[in-house]
């Protein structure tokens, strides 16, 4: 993610340019094996951080958790987003559906508000995947996405004060504001997150973990306020 609320990806075909994404033939549903998700999520790993590595460009795999069937993949040649084609945007409309989105991140930043966006609009999408050129690696799956879009406004206001409290003391956010909002929506029960850091900012958050949580705190203490409002 980006500091602001840009997309990582979007849905749609690029209309200037891009390659189109190749679409997988349709299957019928069934139970995907645990060793056949893993080579799946293996294999989306090694194409969108290989290419995007060679290119400086998000790259994108979509992936059937119910058939293990990849659905698309491709890139849209931007360093800052990637476009969800058409047929996987149709799919993920349908709450029946359970789809994973792995793509890079060239900047390797967490999982960005515009990702979330779009996970809290399309019910089939089930978990967001984005791999930092660092080695860092995010995964975001839904859980209560109801007042999940409005909380990423909340969060995105509460976090501007708290980096304001923040640099008073010295202390750069930068490359961790979606991070931490990633670690408030998932303590107020708005997704389940996970996260492998590189090692430089792993140490950083180890030095300053009394900030952080404070930081975090503060987004998920607005977050429960905004929400009982609601």
């Amino acid at each position: 993610m980006s500091a602001n609320d840009n997309n990582d990806f979007l849905e749609g075909r690029s209309r200037a340019r891009g390659e189109l994404p190749k679409q997988a033939k349709p299957t019928e549903p069934g139970t995907i094996p645990a060793d056949q998700l893993s080579k799946q999520e293996g294999d989306a790993k090694a194409y969108v951080l290989g290419n995007g590595q060679k290119t400086g460009c998000e790259h994108m795999v979509a992936i059937d958790l119910q058939t293990g069937k990849r659905l698309a993949q491709g890139t849209s040649h931007d360093p800052g987003r990637v476009y969800l084609p058409d047929h996987v945007t149709k799919l993920a409309s349908d709450p029946a559906s359970q789809i994973a989105y792995h793509h890079n991140h060239p900047d390797s930043f967490s999982i960005s508000a515009g990702d979330l966006r779009i996970m809290a609009k399309r019910l089939g999408l089930s978990e967001v995947v984005a791999y930092g050129h660092d080695g860092s690696r995010f995964v975001a799956r839904r859980r209560n996405v109801h007042d999940l879009e409005s909380m990423l406004d909340v969060a995105k206001i509460e976090l501007r004060h708290q980096g304001q409290w923040a640099a008073q003391r010295g202390l750069s956010l930068k490359g961790l504001e979606a991070h931490m909002t990633n670690l408030a929506l998932q303590q107020t029960g708005l997704i389940d997150y996970e996260f492998e850091l590189d090692p430089v900012r792993e140490q950083f958050c180890q030095q300053e973990q009394s900030a952080l949580n404070k930081i975090v705190a503060a987004l998920a203490a607005r977050i429960k306020q905004m929400r009982t409002k609601s």
